[in-house]
């Protein structure tokens, strides 16, 4: 089913760069030296201020129109098409010189095609040239669930109907609200989530090592000591407000529990050959 899904939407954008007379290749290089091919993923970084200033929505029709402000960090697209040099389409992404060096693609991202001017979303951080996951022996993907338990375990929290009830919600934050209004299905599920509690509380492991998913923007490139410092920290997974009080002490608040950062200056700037940094602030 998949396949047929994605046959179908290729054709779709194929037939409308056709009808606007425009070609298509199936690759093409950046600045950051690798080659995007149809099929590729784009991961999309932290937005601007102003938004993404590089990927506009890209209709059947073939207009363009500028992005709303949204945030998509860390959200994957997949490369559906690589028009070829059109100067109103090319125009109508900001791009008034040589395609050479400002090419375009088309992307799929939840039922949506955007258009990427993929030289400057690179150098500006709308999109993520490379994405590693740290790797450090034992560590542990941070989550909401285990960070409550964590968070119970160090106050010395008495587990009790109310715990156990915000405990489900940390875990599926749908699962309460669709079974309240049943007392016997949540009966059964708080019987069912104390004992997982009650694992977790048993399991729990003060001298791990956590790891969570951030971003940071990326400066001007410093040739001596051959990085690019970065600035702020982002973690594109906690979607909650962030009070300013607790900001100032250094604390990040994740749903109803808060935990602070130990070696973010470990973490402040990315080595990077010149050569290679080079492409990066065409």
């Amino acid at each position: 089913m998949k396949k047929v899904i994605w046959s179908i939407v290729l054709s779709w954008v194929c037939l409308a760069f056709a009808a606007a007379g425009i070609g298509t290749r199936d690759a093409v290089s950046a600045c950051d030296g690798k080659v995007y091919k149809k099929g590729d993923k784009i991961m999309f970084g932290v937005p601007k201020v102003s938004g993404y200033l590089f990927v506009r929505t890209f209709t059947k029709d073939g207009k363009i129109s500028t992005m709303p402000k949204e945030n998509l960090a860390s959200q994957e697209a997949v490369i559906v098409d690589i028009p070829d040099y059109d100067k109103k389409l090319f125009e109508g992404m900001g791009v008034y010189s040589e395609e050479e060096t400002h090419p375009l693609v088309v992307v799929e991202l939840d039922g949506r095609r955007l258009c990427i001017n993929i030289n400057d979303a690179l150098s500006q951080g709308n999109i993520v040239s490379e994405y590693f996951k740290s790797e450090v022996e034992g560590v542990v993907d941070l989550t909401s669930d285990l960070l409550f338990v964590y968070a119970l375990k160090l106050n010395n929290v008495t587990v009790d109907d109310d715990v156990i009830v915000r405990y489900m919600a940390h875990c599926d934050k749908n699962l309460v609200e669709k079974n309240q209004a049943d007392p016997f299905t949540m009966a059964d599920l708080k019987k069912e989530y104390a004992a997982k509690l009650e694992k977790a509380l048993g399991d729990v492991d003060f001298s791990k090592v956590f790891r969570i998913e951030s971003q940071s923007e990326m400066l001007q490139y410093d040739m001596d000591k051959q990085i690019f410092p970065l600035k702020g920290l982002w973690c594109p997974q906690i979607k909650t407000d962030q009070p300013d009080a607790l900001a100032k002490i250094g604390f990040c608040k994740w749903d109803d529990c808060v935990f602070r950062f130990v070696n973010i200056p470990e973490f402040m700037n990315v080595s990077c050959e010149t050569a290679r940094a080079k492409g990066f602030m065409i």
